[in-house]
């Protein structure tokens, strides 16, 4: 819960920053229809549960069509992780679960501060979901076991907010967003499943920093 609450802080923040620089005075944006993006990601599944802040990294490539409008394909990776204490009969059982999420986006940023140096911007995304193994550790005292379960790739949407802010008079930026996307996970079982392979929502969240060069 803790980490979640950090997450929504962060967003918070840049939503705040973003009200802040949408009144804030007009100046020409420097020149430039291309945009290449590095940033840190911190991640996490709102699905429920245990859930832990997760870090990694992301690639952005997005051209400006208009003042209004751009389109940008994006690129993230991390490690969803989540743990869960559970006691019987007086024994501790611990449960870690981790997965491996490579994201592959598209965007459309509508950009909400045209003209302006510094620029806010959202819209919505769709992509597909890449995922490793899901892995699955249960401990307590004297004894571990690890099972890595496979699982399947799916389509995921929703939508994102971001604040580009200059740094300096040349094509160099601060970047910085969140995206938080709608996306199930099925396990993919060898032998046949009598009701179909399990699955679930995942349904995660993406807050990320980075630098940005306008070209």
């Amino acid at each position: 819960m803790n980490s979640m609450n950090r997450l929504m802080q962060t967003v918070s923040g840049l939503m705040i920053l973003s009200t802040f620089a949408a009144v804030s005075g007009a100046a020409a944006a420097t020149e430039g229809k291309w945009q290449l993006k590095l940033s840190g990601v911190a991640a996490q599944s709102t699905s429920g549960g245990s859930q832990d802040s997760s870090f990694g990294s992301g690639l952005g490539l997005e051209y400006r069509a208009s003042p209004r409008f751009s389109v940008e394909l994006a690129a993230m990776t991390s490690v969803l992780r989540s743990r869960e204490d559970f006691d019987v009969f007086e024994e501790r059982i611990v449960v870690e679960e981790s997965l491996r999420t490579t994201p592959m986006l598209a965007r459309l940023n509508v950009h909400l501060t045209p003209g302006r140096r510094t620029d806010v911007y959202a819209g919505p995304v769709f992509g597909l979901m890449r995922y490793g193994d899901f892995e699955l550790k249960v401990r307590g005292s004297g004894f571990a076991e690890r099972v890595n379960l496979r699982t399947e790739d799916s389509f995921a949407w929703g939508a994102h907010v971001g604040i580009d802010l200059p740094l300096g008079d040349g094509g160099l930026f601060f970047t910085g967003g969140a995206t938080y996307l709608r996306a199930k996970l099925k396990l993919d079982f060898s032998d046949p499943v009598e009701d179909g392979d399990p699955e679930g929502d995942l349904d995660p969240l993406f807050v990320q920093a980075g630098l940005g060069y306008r070209f």
